[in-house]
């Protein structure tokens, strides 16, 4: 499915979602998610977990789960996923835990 310069015609451009630090859905239809970029917004990010779901809703296929430790992230956790998404994007925090993340998906 490429077309023209190697781009492919089912999903051909990538959009990057905004940076959120709640449930957030993504995307509410198939697609593809090339990676997910989180980084805490403070020195002190809480325990918790941010998974990314091929679904309409906080539940269905995990595809990504990030356990976070309490401590810093001053630097991004970088996450390529590489994947085609079947029924929808969405990405769920367990808690407040004063990381932030957003992903590149088409």
């Amino acid at each position: 499915d490429e077309g023209p310069q190697g781009i492919s015609a089912k999903y051909p451009i990538f959009k990057t979602s905004a940076v959120v630090s709640t449930d957030t859905q993504v995307k509410a239809l198939p697609g593809y998610v090339a990676y997910m970029v989180c980084i805490g917004d403070d020195a002190a990010a809480q325990s918790g977990t941010i998974t990314l779901y091929d679904n309409t809703a906080e539940s269905g296929t995990q595809v990504v789960a990030w356990v976070v430790q309490v401590g810093a992230y001053l630097t991004p956790v970088i996450f390529p996923v590489q994947r085609e998404f079947t029924t929808g994007i969405y990405l769920g925090f367990t808690a407040d835990l004063d990381v932030n993340c957003y992903v590149v998906y088409r």
